[in-house]
């Protein structure tokens, strides 16, 4: 009988322990956010108080009717020594740590595709896994997860940056991550958030995809499952490598509209981050003018749901993509780049990863992913680290018509130069002789003519013989402008744009793509 006692106290204390638990993002060899009040929540019995201990504060909370709990750290100080985070319940005397955490930057990386491309599929993966050994550097990858309704928790853990885990990890993301932790020499974390195919759509709430912006989109896919019984619809919208009598339902998709915010953002809400470096843009494409709206309206999202207003978010600009441009017109990809430039413009804490050079073959997933993360890395360590870096190419600010020739003034200009990188994965330029390229010049008829452009000075020079009296300029305003040759001294290469607001030939395409089900 005794025995029998001992056992059910046992298990009714183990009970009450199993209870008591973390929210899915705290786990061992963990980073957590310096210099920023700290969130930490989890799970616990109606009423129950639990405590949290970390580098010398302790914090209680109660777990509300729904047995949610949270508490609030003050905040931390850089700690590049791990330690334990311990965490009890003033139910019973049972606690439990989480160990090997370091203080320091922690960011999501996110997006689709080519965020999700892992560095064991980038170029020079073969000299770079075997040296990813990094104890200041820790990696946590989110699932793909799906959800309908809001998740708050997923199924994977921590882990220090090592050959084996770094080679699946997003290869943009490890590459940002690894130089600026060497160069700021500060424990840094990175969150892999991302899913291939994925629209803005995919990535912001429920509630937000009721507001007029987002409703034709989701329009859309309500016609899909009204009619999902029909086989000819699901053969449509089904893989290949499916039956068109497979058993999938249309939110199965991972382009499903709020699916990837539900199953795998909302779980990390509202953990301190330092902020978001981002590369996606490719499957609202046909959308890009909406783009300009709905990209801003999914930051503002994000900052609400992880209560901070400050963090920043550095975006990939798309590369060149698809099949060179032979004629001048109009480009979806040239527009959705706009479309982020002028986030960047409008949002202070928004920057851009220019990479029109990247020379794939405009390839829509180009291997070389170290162009990438080295840019995204020089922009953190200018604006955020502290060094005295370039980390843009130039930017378009003004231009004088005088006759027939078109000068342009740029800002990081620094000595503009034509050049070609010195090798695929190089960020290092040598100088050319070739004039500038992608240049094209239209007048009042709005018809653009292929330009003759040469350096002056911090400036360029462009004309036309086809143009007698131009009134705007185009850089590199096609869905592949290959060739782009023109950079400052830095080895940045200039920023894609135009000096008209004629129509986009995207404007009024606001319906979602929906994609097929993998």
């Amino acid at each position: 009988m005794k025995l029998q006692i001992i056992f059910l106290l046992l298990f009714c204390s183990a009970s009450a322990f199993a209870k008591v638990q973390l929210a899915s993002v705290f786990s061992d060899h963990m980073v957590l956010q310096r210099g920023k009040p700290v969130p930490v929540w989890g799970t616990a019995d109606p009423g129950e108080k639990v405590s949290v201990a970390f580098a010398g504060q302790k914090k209680t909370a109660a777990a509300n009717p729904a047995g949610k709990w949270r508490l609030q750290l003050d905040p931390l100080r850089l700690s590049k020594h791990p330690q334990n985070l311990s965490v009890s319940s003033q139910v019973s005397d049972f606690k439990f740590q989480v160990s090997d955490i370091l203080v320091g930057d922690v960011w999501i990386c996110s997006g689709q595709s080519n965020m999700k491309f892992a560095l064991g599929n980038t170029l020079g993966a073969e000299e770079i896994i075997p040296s990813a050994d990094i104890a200041n550097l820790r990696l946590l990858q989110v699932p793909k997860k799906i959800e309908l309704q809001p998740s708050n928790e997923f199924n994977a853990s921590w882990a220090a940056s090592s050959p084996e885990t770094a080679s699946k990890f997003t290869a943009v993301g490890f590459l940002f991550g690894r130089r600026v932790q060497k160069e700021a020499d500060i424990p840094i974390g990175l969150i892999m958030c991302a899913e291939g195919s994925t629209s803005v759509e995919c990535w912001v709430s429920n509630k937000t995809l009721e507001s007029d912006l987002f409703a034709p989109a989701v329009r859309k896919w309500r016609e899909v499952e009204a009619s999902w019984d029909d086989p000819a619809v699901r053969a449509k919208h089904l893989h290949k490598s499916l039956k068109a009598d497979a058993r999938v339902k249309p939110s199965d998709a991972r382009t499903y509209p709020a699916g990837c915010y539900n199953g795998m953002l909302h779980p990390l809400f509202p953990f301190a981050i330092k902020g978001v470096v981002w590369y996606q843009g490719e499957a609202n494409r046909l959308r890009a003018h909406q783009y300009r709206s709905l990209f801003p309206a999914m930051l503002a999202e994000w900052r609400d749901r992880f209560e901070q207003d400050d963090f920043k978010f550095y975006a990939i600009q798309l590369p060149e993509i698809g099949k060179p441009s032979v004629k001048p017109g109009g480009s979806p990809y040239a527009e959705l780049r706009e479309a982020q430039q002028l986030a960047a413009q409008n949002d202070p804490l928004v920057e851009l990863a220019v990479v029109i050079d990247s020379d794939q073959g405009g390839s829509i997933h180009p291997k070389n992913k170290q162009l990438p993360g080295e840019r995204l890395a020089a922009i953190a360590l200018a604006k955020d680290y502290g060094q005295d870096i370039e980390f843009s190419g130039p930017v378009f600010q003004r231009l004088e018509i005088k006759s027939k020739a078109v000068r342009l003034f740029f800002g990081h200009a620094d000595g503009l130069v034509c050049g070609k990188r010195v090798a695929p994965t190089s960020l290092e330029i040598e100088p050319t002789d070739d004039a500038p390229a992608n240049f094209t010049v239209a007048g009042d008829d709005q018809v653009f003519h292929e330009a003759q452009a040469i350096i002056k000075g911090d400036s360029i020079i462009v004309r036309s013989d086809a143009v007698s009296k131009p009134v705007a300029v185009r850089y590199a305003w096609a869905d592949n402008p290959a060739g782009c040759n023109l950079y400052n001294r830095a080895s940045f290469p200039v920023r894609p744009f135009r000096t008209d607001d004629w129509p986009c030939v995207t404007k009024g395409n606001v319906e979602g793509k929906v994609l097929v089900i993998r």
